[in-house]
């Protein structure tokens, strides 16, 4: 089964360069070796080069363009396409392809592939140019090709076609207990899974909401929690995994995104809770996040990692709420 995250590009060449190299001790290395992280590629252009090239050169043909191109990433399951196996690299890369091609049919493309995220899984990065040939204009609105539900559905049916399975197909591995011997011994997935099991058991010995618990009720609390959950599963990217973690607290995981990435995801969903309306009981409520942000590391384990998201979002509250803010080991 795989997944589909839609991202937009201001810049195609950073983007590409990061699907490149990666970033931080990663990038050093590589660019000090001589080498890269991709897996395999392809595209419509001779090049990569002359595939950023044609995109940054967007700007020529729609002067008011925000985005240069835009970013499908589809992640694998490792029991689907094993990272190992170059055949089965090259069969995500051409299904990365086709749903491009499928989404934007007249704009060039470029699919990139790695099996170095985590988890080690194999995933696609294909970026598609910012422009139908066929039109001669910009491709994207919120309401066209490229909206995210739109992309897993075909995303859902090429698999299909492929005689890849699709994620809510299999409803009878429905508990964690179940699925957890799917996953490797101690591979992130897994503890992760376990973590999240145990916060699902003790989420209801915990008291929160208090304000609104105190004044209304604790039915409407909890009314107010399940819309908030039901507002965020709907409105983000499938790709992103969120559950409640305890009370009033929410955990958010994105894989394979840069620190810049997150940020700006944070806030988006900051701003769209910020504007959106509560109701219990023909009575409208206003709510805000604050939102603590750390990039997980495989030497501090979940747990840590977890801890220290925690406490940038009781910094975050301390320093007036309503805000996204990274950990800092100080």
């Amino acid at each position: 089964m795989s997944t589909t995250y839609v991202q937009a590009l201001p810049d195609v060449r950073g983007r590409m360069s990061y699907t490149e190299f990666g970033e931080g001790k990663r990038r050093r290395d590589h660019l000090q070796n001589g080498t890269d992280r991709i897996a395999a590629q392809m595209g419509d252009m001779p090049s990569r080069g002359e595939f950023i090239a044609y995109c940054n050169g967007l700007h020529a043909v729609h002067p008011n363009m925000v985005n240069e191109g835009y970013e499908l990433r589809v992640s694998w399951a490792l029991d689907e396409l094993n990272p190992g196996n170059p055949d089965d690299v090259q069969r995500g890369m051409e299904h990365a392809y086709l749903l491009c091609h499928e989404l934007a049919p007249d704009s060039p493309c470029w699919v990139t592939m790695h099996v170095d995220g985590e988890g080690g899984c194999v995933h696609a990065h294909a970026t598609i140019a910012n422009h139908d040939c066929r039109t001669g204009q910009v491709i994207n609105k919120d309401d066209t090709s490229l909206f995210a539900p739109r992309v897993q559905a075909v995303n859902d049916e090429l698999s299909r076609k492929w005689g890849l399975s699709v994620i809510g197909a299999d409803k009878d591995k429905s508990t964690w207990a179940e699925k957890r011997d799917s996953f490797e011994h101690d591979s992130f997935d897994r503890h992760l899974g376990d973590a999240v099991a145990k916060a699902r058991d003790d989420a209801s010995d915990i008291d929160d909401f208090k304000r609104i618990n105190d004044t209304y009720g604790h039915l409407c609390g909890d009314a107010i929690l399940k819309q908030l959950a039901e507002h965020m599963r709907t409105r983000l990217d499938p790709a992103i995994f969120i559950c409640r973690w305890g009370g009033e607290e929410f955990l958010i995981i994105l894989f394979d995104v840069t620190r810049d990435e997150a940020f700006g995801i944070s806030e988006g969903i900051r701003k769209e809770v910020e504007q959106f309306p509560f109701f219990y009981n023909n009575v409208q409520f206003k709510c805000s996040l604050t939102l603590g942000l750390h990039t997980y590391r495989e030497q501090d384990g979940i747990e840590e990692s977890i801890n220290c998201a925690d406490k940038a979002l009781y910094r975050g509250k301390r320093s007036g709420k309503n805000c996204s803010i990274w950990f800092e080991n100080n």
